[in-house]
């Protein structure tokens, strides 16, 4: 690809991507489609539809491909959309919030040798709590929703194949479907 990303370059890493798995005709004849369900106009640029594509492909449909097939087999699912933005964070600002990028909040640490790139002040220990609270009530008790949080956030929906319900982990989180 060349920087920065044209819609050009998007239609090449679409074929790079699938070409191998559905072959290029597919891509060809569904191309369009898919241009359909992300249109360049509720994007910034190219790259940032291309990232959002990519994103849907390579988490986004697995992780609900296996909640449906876990819930479907009688288990408790619970699905979260970590959409917390640390605004003096740089990394955040090319990558967004990428994979990965909530261990600092479970952990309560900004990665080894990154005080300074990942400085904690309010909203950032506020997204621990929120964190730690529901990762270790799941890890104590089995049950994200069981146990004392100061302050308000939402109970965390399980998840069904009927509803698609998930909590959206954010400033101030919220259930969503």
């Amino acid at each position: 690809l060349k920087f920065p990303i044209s819609n050009d370059d998007v239609k090449l890493a679409i074929h790079h991507i699938l070409d191998p798995i559905i072959g290029a005709d597919a891509v060809d004849a569904d191309y369009d489609g898919l241009m359909d369900q992300y249109p360049i106009k509720d994007y910034n640029d190219p790259r940032a539809q291309l990232s959002k594509i990519l994103r849907d492909y390579m988490f986004l449909c697995p992780s609900r491909r296996a909640a449906r097939a876990a819930s479907e087999n009688g288990n408790e699912v619970f699905l979260y959309q970590f959409d917390f933005h640390p605004y003096t964070w740089p990394d955040f600002d090319a990558l967004g919030d990428y994979h990965g990028a909530e261990i600092y909040f479970i952990w309560d640490t900004p990665g080894p040798g990154m005080e300074l790139v990942h400085p904690f002040f309010h909203d950032e220990r506020r997204m621990v709590e929120i964190m730690q609270y529901y990762v270790g009530n799941l890890a104590k008790v089995g049950d994200v929703n069981k146990g004392d949080m100061p302050g308000d956030v939402p109970v965390w929906p399980v998840f069904t194949t009927g509803g698609d319900q998930h909590i959206v982990l954010k400033e101030t989180p919220q259930a969503g479907v």
